[in-house]
């Protein structure tokens, strides 16, 4: 019977590669453990990998297997200490999980016995060896090839386009590695010439699958011939984490999304529900769907990837019902164009035109998928993949504030309302009362505060998702800058105008130049005035502007 490859989109193999001990565990007497930074460092990342409850975490890693994904697998039994002296010795992951889960900032794993062995990936011989691990220089080196401290760059698509390579694991066996697509294997330093042509579907999903739910109990055969009853999901990321391979124990029942009980009896049948949930996406979308999906959407984040499935460029977009088209990519860069939809061809297609700075962006794209709760789209040599952004506020100026620890002091941060600051990841709870208001700023005061140093600024008028400061020139001109680059382009004007009767402070600004003549277009008031931070409302629309002397 032929073995199903897993792949886990977690971290879990990290953990793999070290166990753990519980309160029943014996002490182990006698060994050779000599102090490790080492192991303390490893068993660190191994701690991001699984949730309190000692569960892969699915989104962690694209391909589910410890030797990519984390790095290595130690060989168990594993000797280790805590730095309260106490040894234990820990036999499987599962002990593992549990030591690195209850570390404390007063209780660690300090100490590992030498010499020990640990798998990892040999390119050469396209293999899983066994290497030892003599003493801590021997271990050192490892951890530094890891490079844990390094977050990865790859950012890979969600289209399902399978590309596997065969493995050799320490037992000899050969099992099947596969990859959702071709970038994920790209990001493991594979290439096309390491893929095999015949790629089957064995495929599993850490956290669960779109197409179809399992229904537990059911039980596996992992690679080292052990055979494990399975009650969730979760469970079966778990136990999966540290197998190269594994057989199902046939036969099991799923449960498809639209509620239909279906009875899988062997390996083939399994395989062609995988192909079917891989080829059938059950997303369909007509013209005025997909343009309703696209205006509503206040901004999309678009990444786009070319054919290989390599990242090429992300950029924010904004498909406005009128056909107007606004994307903001580098810092302070702005591109207006149009868009259109048609579907002429007998397939949906998504026209943009018109933008000078992204003309990759420009021509005809064929709509793809939209399983994932993304759009995506290609044009024959790129893919677009469309992600709308949650949390855009664009909700009235009723200024909250919560109080932040600099390291250096308590600091108030004031948000333009409650949105802005739960998309900062803050609640009521954390709410105080702000202390400064437009009673207690003057215009001269105003005028003071706005013209030191620049000023970052958000806005519910366009989506500036890209940094960009305002600078309040005292000879009345108004820029726009980049902060990386320290670039600037006069806009226009600027002024304050007091109001005593009402106790209110305006702005005005003057400009044609887009998207900020939006801005000049207003009246706006000062709701918010500190020396850090500066309110502005008109009606429901706001600017929030945040001080940068540095």
């Amino acid at each position: 019977m032929k073995h199903f490859k897993l792949i886990l989109l977690s971290a879990l193999f990290v953990a793999c590669c070290f166990t753990s001990c519980t309160n029943n565990e014996p002490v182990v007497d006698e060994q050779n453990i000599n102090d490790s930074a080492s192991i303390t460092t490893s068993l660190a990342a191994l701690r991001t990998q699984f949730n309190s409850q000692g569960n892969v975490i699915p989104t962690e890693n694209p391909t589910g297997n410890i030797v990519f994904d984390f790095c290595f697998d130690f060989v168990y039994p594993l000797h280790l200490s805590y730095n309260n002296s106490t040894t234990v010795t820990v036999n499987n992951l599962d002990e593992l999980i549990d030591v690195s889960i209850n570390t404390t900032n007063n209780l660690y794993i300090s100490g590992i016995e030498f010499p020990f062995n640990v798998e990892v990936y040999n390119e050469d011989q396209d293999a899983i060896i066994i290497t030892t691990i003599a003493n801590e220089t021997q271990f050192a080196t490892l951890i530094e090839t890891c490079d844990f401290n390094t977050s990865s760059s790859c950012e890979c698509y969600e289209i399902y386009d399978p590309v596997c390579v065969d493995i050799t694991a320490p037992n000899g066996q050969t099992f099947v590695m596969t990859y959702p697509n071709a970038c994920y294997a790209e990001c493991d330093g594979f290439t096309e010439a390491d893929f095999i042509e015949n790629c089957q579907g064995d495929y599993n999903n850490p956290g669960g699958s779109n197409c179809f739910t399992f229904n537990f109990p059911l039980s596996i055969i992992t690679d080292n011939g052990d055979t494990i009853t399975v009650n969730s999901q979760a469970e079966l990321d778990t136990i999966l984490y540290n197998s190269y391979y594994f057989d199902f124990v046939y036969s099991f029942d799923v449960t498809l999304a639209d509620g239909t009980l279906l009875s899988i009896g062997n390996q083939e049948a399994y395989i062609e529900l995988l192909d079917s949930c891989n080829t059938n996406t059950d997303c369909e979308l007509d013209l005025p769907s997909l343009e309703g999906l696209l205006t509503s959407c206040d901004l999309y984040e678009i990444v786009i990837f070319n054919q290989n499935g390599t990242l090429v460029d992300v950029n924010q977009v904004m498909y406005n019902a009128n056909g107007n088209l606004i994307v903001n990519g580098e810092i302070a860069v702005t591109d207006l164009g149009t868009w259109s939809l048609d579907n002429s061809s007998n397939n949906l297609t998504l026209h943009m035109s018109g933008l000078l700075n992204f003309t990759l962006l420009n021509g005809n794209w064929d709509f793809l998928d939209c399983s994932t709760g993304n759009l995506i789209f290609s044009n024959g040599d790129y893919t677009i993949n469309l992600a709308c952004q949650d949390c855009i506020c664009t909700g009235e100026a009723i200024p909250v504030c919560v109080e932040v620890d600099t390291g250096s002091g308590i600091e108030i941060i004031t948000f333009v309302n409650e949105c802005e600051a739960e998309c900062a990841g803050y609640t009521q709870n954390d709410f105080v009362e702000c202390e400064n208001n437009t009673t207690n700023c003057s215009e001269q005061e105003l005028n003071a505060i706005l013209n030191e140093c620049v000023w970052y600024v958000n806005t519910s008028l366009y989506q500036n998702v890209a940094p960009e400061f305002f600078i309040f020139n005292p000879d009345g001109s108004w820029s726009v800058g980049n902060p990386e680059s320290n670039d600037t382009v006069t806009l226009g004007t600027w002024g304050t105008i007091q109001n005593p009767s009402k106790n209110q402070l305006a702005v005005s600004f003057g400009t044609d130049v887009e998207p900020y003549a939006s801005i000049a277009a207003l009246d706006w008031t000062v709701v918010v005035c500190s020396e850090e931070y500066v309110t502005l409302a008109s009606n429901n629309q706001v600017i929030q502007l945040e001080r940068d002397c540095n």
